[in-house]
């Protein structure tokens, strides 16, 4: 923490009431998703683990005569999933521009939030962020109930000239991350299978937790209903 400090009154920007400084090597953690996500992919398919790639409608469609449990991360599409349908799910469009530099030009983070317009978020963000690869990603926007995918060439403009822009839809929730489980009745197996769900949060950063939670509850969950069978 000897690195971790505010920031004075005159080393800050026009319009910045406050701000705090920190070197990012040995005070945070950054996640570059594409890597992180082939690392879970790789330690998932060595445990024995395998893979479809299908469209679902309904969770129904994923259960077999074999299936037990069901854990449910279909993140902004559990607004429309069949058995899920949760209202409060909605879209935020998040835009971001990605600049290859060499670390030792950038390894350092910035982020600074300019507050007061009606979108709390909105456009009013800016960050800096490097990566382990040189990548550094540049933002941002968080605009949300808008469902456009589209790359606004004015905004990646104004975050910055001549760059590869990305975007994204996060999914959001208005009473935040779902992590819980439930019991429902396959009519075509006539059986109850356990759904967990654990969706919309809204970064990589509680995918860890989240998903030991998920372990947790499905194991208190199953002992329980074991419970009640052998009291039957």
């Amino acid at each position: 923490m000897k690195q971790f400090r505010n920031l004075n009154k005159e080393e800050l920007p026009t319009g910045i009431e406050c701000g705090v400084t920190y070197k990012t090597d040995n005070l945070t953690l950054t996640i570059n998703p594409s890597a992180y996500l082939n690392y879970l992919l790789n330690t998932f398919i060595s445990l024995g683990g395998t893979t479809q790639h299908v469209s679902l409608s309904h969770l129904n469609e994923c259960i077999e005569s074999d299936t037990d449990v069901v854990i449910n991360c279909s993140g902004i599409h559990a607004g429309t999933l069949g058995c899920v349908e949760d209202p409060e799910v909605y879209p935020a469009r998040g835009q971001t521009v990605i600049v290859q530099l060499p670390q030792e030009y950038v390894n350092w983070a910035f982020f600074r939030h300019c507050a007061g317009s009606s979108n709390t978020w909105s456009d009013n963000m800016t960050y800096v962020i490097p990566r382990e690869n040189g990548e550094v990603v540049l933002g941002g926007t968080f605009n949300e109930h808008n469902y456009s995918t589209d790359v606004d060439d004015n905004i990646a403009e104004a975050i910055i000239q001549r760059c590869l822009a990305t975007l994204g839809l996060r999914p959001c929730r208005k009473s935040g991350t779902r992590v819980e489980g439930e019991w429902i009745t396959s009519e075509k197996f006539d059986k109850k299978i356990l759904i967990c769900h654990n969706y919309v949060h809204g970064g990589f950063q509680s995918s860890y937790g989240t998903a030991k939670h998920v372990i947790e509850i499905m194991e208190e969950m199953l002992e329980k209903q074991e419970n009640e069978s052998n009291k039957c």
